[in-house]
């Protein structure tokens, strides 16, 4: 997880090195979030913020 200029980015490889990427735009510094990001092969990656879907990946990249 990353967070830079109000902007959270979550990466989830596997060990083949699939990696999915998912972001959370406009986010406040000195404020609480609640962040839940899952994932599943059939699905991808998705992040949830404060409940609310933001972000979902259903493709990867392939990196190595």
């Amino acid at each position: 997880m990353f967070f830079e200029n109000g902007r959270m980015q979550w990466v989830f490889r596997t060990q083949s090195g699939k990696e999915w990427r998912v972001y959370g735009n406009h986010m406040l510094t000195g404020r609480w979030y609640h962040v839940t990001v899952t994932w599943q092969a059939e699905t991808g990656l998705k992040m949830m913020v404060n409940g609310q879907m933001v972000d979902r990946q259903t493709l990867f990249v392939q990196r190595y």
